[in-house]
């Protein structure tokens, strides 16, 4: 299309070589103008004016296209690709949905299963050295004799001072059969162990006790495939020592399965008594969870322990026991996690995990510190927040018509610990 150029003002005419100059930046000015309209419509034309499904694949891929050849820097087209999931991802602003690299998917089946190869140590750094806190019942480092507290000094012939937490469980893990050798420090010993690694089961309830007045205590880590056994097991051993009541600790658990936080739940509460509901995407049905057994201890008294570590599974227990006023929950305000995630396989072996419900306590309070809005049984009386004067929380009612509140956790009948 032709372009003609303005005329030139007389005030700024001058010698010839000035207004060849003038002239052509003129010109280039235009052609800039045009360049820039010519390739916005190459990649706008035909755009509609509302875009259907068929003609957003389109547009991505004009863009992606466009990117991979046009770009002033050249990129793969496999990152091109990663950063187009990682970008996907993001937009959902949602902080459990995320991209699972091989060795993160291990991590988490480990997390489900409770199950992984490696020595059987719990370890944590103490004065800059890898220390042994526990070592996991009828692991392979247990059974070779290494004892809570020993420092680990060596392993495989190299210094471990300084070591990381993901440095040390990179060289203690590995398949099964293999052999790993280390030193530690015991008092004044140096003792020297080489181990043949093998399958360890992590404990989901690895301590406990009968505490003084007859109170039985159970540690509960996380919420893996054996987590509603374990206890089970656990609070029948607690009952025949002669434990006339039960605190069961949540406090750091981070959850895992929704299912055993469900079977957890169910062995105290009774037939038909809501557990938790699924809502999953608009147009779907809510799901339900009820328990679908006798309790088994009817007559024991309970309580759970919370704080700001206990989130998801630990959520769902505290609050059906909770809003059923089967159990006194203590401590701080849980962490707030109000939503469920599905894992999906993927066909590079990493995988998707991602936020497919959102979930309620049986009388109908969302947790979710991310969305506190008002929710379906939302009485319309707002409570301050203690230490929080300009927030208002949603007030709901428990069997026995207690108040309880919704969104930003499971707030505990009895504040106690570190707020």
């Amino acid at each position: 299309m032709p372009e003609t150029l303005p005329d030139m003002p007389t005030s700024i005419a001058g010698s010839p070589a000035r207004t060849r100059a003038i002239l052509v930046t003129t010109l280039f000015v235009v052609m800039l103008g045009l360049g820039g309209w010519w390739a916005g419509r190459n990649l706008g034309a035909n755009a509609p004016s509302e875009r259907t499904p068929v003609a957003g694949e389109r547009l991505f891929d004009q863009v992606f296209a466009a990117v991979s050849q046009k770009f002033v820097d050249s990129l793969e087209m496999s990152t091109i690709y990663d950063k187009s999931i990682a970008g996907l991802i993001r937009e959902l602003h949602d902080p459990y949905t995320a991209f699972l690299s091989a060795d993160r998917l291990s991590k988490l089946d480990e997390q489900i299963s409770g199950v992984y190869a490696g020595v059987g140590l719990q370890v944590d750094i103490r004065d800059n050295w890898p220390t042994v806190i526990e070592p996991i019942a009828g692991g392979p480092a247990e059974l070779a004799g290494v004892q809570a507290g020993d420092r680990i000094v060596m392993i495989n012939e190299e210094s471990a001072e300084g070591m990381t937490q993901q440095e040390y469980s990179r060289v203690l893990r590995g398949p099964p059969g293999s052999d790993v050798s280390f030193t530690v420090e015991r008092g004044e010993q140096r003792i020297q162990f080489t181990i043949k690694r093998a399958a360890v089961h992590r404990r989901a309830v690895p301590r406990v006790a009968i505490l003084p007045g007859g109170v039985g205590y159970a540690d509960v880590k996380v919420f893996s495939a054996q987590t509603a056994a374990e206890l089970s097991q656990a609070v029948d051993s607690l009952v025949r020592q002669g434990a006339r009541s039960l605190v069961i600790d949540l406090r750091g658990n981070p959850g895992g399965l929704l299912e055993q936080g469900v079977a957890v739940s169910e062995l105290f509460l009774n037939p038909g008594q809501a557990i938790v509901q699924l809502r999953a995407r608009p147009g779907t049905d809510p799901q339900t969870f009820s328990d679908t057994v006798s309790q088994r201890w009817p007559g024991l008294p309970l309580a759970v322990l919370v704080d700001r570590g206990s989130a998801s599974s630990s959520e769902i227990v505290a609050g059906a026991l909770q809003d059923h006023d089967r159990a006194l929950v203590l401590g701080t305000t849980s962490y707030g996690k109000g939503s469920a995630q599905s894992v999906f396989p993927l066909v590079t072996g990493e995988g998707l995990r991602l936020t497919t419900a959102r979930w309620y306590t049986p009388v109908g309070r969302s947790i979710s510190k991310a969305s506190p809005a008002v929710d379906d049984g939302y009485d319309g009386n707002p409570i301050r927040i203690p230490g929080q004067p300009d927030t208002t929380r949603p007030t709901f009612k428990t069997d026995m018509g207690r108040v309880v509140l919704g969104g930003g956790g499971i707030t505990p009948d009895v504040i106690a610990g570190d707020s």
